[in-house]
């Protein structure tokens, strides 16, 4: 099937009408069919009684594309039968593209926004020209990432965590033209602050049948049931919208006591790495329930002649054996280094058999743990990807997991 594609201008737009230039006359002729006059679908609305105009090389849409903004892409696709209409899609500017999400509880732990396999070309089209881009949220601007259109995701870090999972999301590109880098801006949509009572069309009919003349056709006594009952109805719904506002003020002095403990937990408890150490291997059951240390300070030989200690062997409760590797205060080096030796045990199981108190069991798995003494974006970001388990030990009683 022939395809033709082109951005609408002002002049298309105000006329209704679409053009192109003698160097489409090819694709247009395999799209637009011979035939006097044909039909159109643009989306859900087929257009009937339409005519291009060869000669000057234009084809007259009417009122349907007046209400596009000028930028935006129209896509002409042949149709798949003789007599079946053309297909016609328009897509707004990416400038002007506004998506609505919700926030997941599980976007949330991950630091990341999430998207479904349908919302592919949505999320394509959304960052088609943007390479380099800032992110803010509430006013703060980090360095935007690469969108992931293999997981669909885009990470996002720390910043996300002013919002609370439940959160309706906006998200959109900035329009301030001073701006040398685009600004990808990821909002709250805030419920308005005046309730609307649902109710109120209803009470004023039942007003206007009481006052009517006369009323005999009507039992009073259920009329008067239903007021009272329209009455109490209105009084659970303002009694429901002073709960949701009291939640709305409940969730914010949540999310200020969770920004003091992050402040106060993002730096490391521990004063030197032996302590750390010591304090995971003493209580493995709490980073993971059932983790048990089987061997300490495992010696690999990598297939580069280097070599790498592995800092722990454990066994979860499902009998998988667990390359654990302990990160304090390490640098972007030290962790892919540490993934990296993580990822070679998981593709080379034997490399472990030695170590085994029992040459002679078979490794039927190998999976990876990273502990960590502090959060940070890149492990986070790193770990994720490479399908590696992280957990972060923030105090005595807080460890966080990521998987």
């Amino acid at each position: 099937m022939a395809e033709f594609r082109k951005y609408l201008t002002a002049e298309e737009i105000s006329e209704g009408r679409l053009t192109w230039t003698k160097d489409d006359d090819a694709v247009i002729s395999e799209i637009f069919p011979q035939a006097l006059l044909f039909s159109m679908k643009i989306d859900d609305e087929i257009l009937t009684g339409l005519s291009v105009d060869r000669e000057k090389r234009s084809l007259f849409v009417g009122e349907v594309i007046k209400n596009f903004a000028p930028g935006s892409e129209i896509l002409l696709i042949s149709p798949k039968t003789e007599n079946a209409p053309v297909q016609c899609h328009i897509m707004v500017p990416q400038e002007q593209m506004i998506i609505q999400k919700r926030l997941s509880l599980q976007e949330y732990n991950g630091r990341y926004l999430k998207w479904f396999a349908r919302e592919d070309n949505l999320y394509a089209r959304l960052f088609l020209y943007k390479a380099n881009y800032n992110i803010e949220i509430f006013g703060k601007q980090i360095k935007g990432r690469a969108p992931d259109f293999e997981k669909r995701k885009l990470f996002i870090g720390n910043l996300i965590t002013v919002f609370s999972p439940g959160d309706d999301l906006l998200i959109r590109w900035a329009t301030a033209e001073d701006s040398e880098i685009p600004v990808l801006k990821i909002e709250h949509i805030s419920k308005a602050e005046q309730k609307v009572d649902g109710n109120a069309q209803m009470r004023a009919m039942v007003s206007r049948i009481l006052s009517s003349a006369p009323i005999s056709g009507y039992d009073k006594a259920e009329l008067h049931t239903l007021i009272l009952m329209l009455d109490e109805n209105k009084k659970l719904w303002e009694k429901n919208t002073l709960l949701q506002e009291e939640n709305q003020s409940l969730k914010e002095h949540l999310k200020l006591l969770e920004s003091v403990c992050e402040q106060f937990s993002s730096n490391s408890m521990f004063q030197y790495r032996r302590d750390f150490e010591q304090f995971v291997l003493n209580r493995p059951g709490q980073i993971e329930k059932g983790l048990k240390v089987v061997l300490r300070d495992l010696v690999i030989e990598l297939p580069t002649g280097r070599q790498k200690t592995l800092d722990a062997l454990c066994i979860d409760r499902l009998g998988v054996y667990t390359a654990c590797q302990f990160i304090y205060k390490s640098d972007m080096q030290e962790i892919d280094e540490n993934i990296a030796l993580i990822q070679y045990l998981h593709d080379n199981k034997q490399a472990l058999k030695k170590f085994l108190p029992d040459p002679e069991l078979e490794i039927a798995d190998v999976r990876g743990l990273i502990i960590a003494d502090s959060e940070n974006d890149d492990l986070l970001e790193k770990s994720v990807q490479s399908g590696i388990k992280l957990a972060v030990v923030k105090t005595g009683s807080l460890i966080e997991t990521w998987e």
